[in-house]
């Protein structure tokens, strides 16, 4: 394969992760909806995450300043 090729399909490639990660924001955005608490929904967050990640979920260092 030539490199423009490669890259070409790397960009798709990418494209394709990034719409797939707006489409699952979306849907936990609709969620969030849902819950009685942002807690309630955090929790799920924080299942999902770790469910579909195979590692524990740790917020960025941002939202911890944040949070202080």
């Amino acid at each position: 394969m030539d490199e423009l090729f490669e890259l070409e399909l790397l960009e798709e490639f990418e494209l394709l992760l990034e719409l797939e990660l707006l489409d699952e924001l979306e849907l936990l955005l609709e969620l969030e909806l849902e819950f009685e608490s942002l807690d309630e929904f955090d929790e799920l967050f924080e299942f999902r995450f770790e469910l579909e990640f195979d590692q524990p979920f740790r917020p960025s260092s941002r939202l911890r300043r944040e949070e202080a």
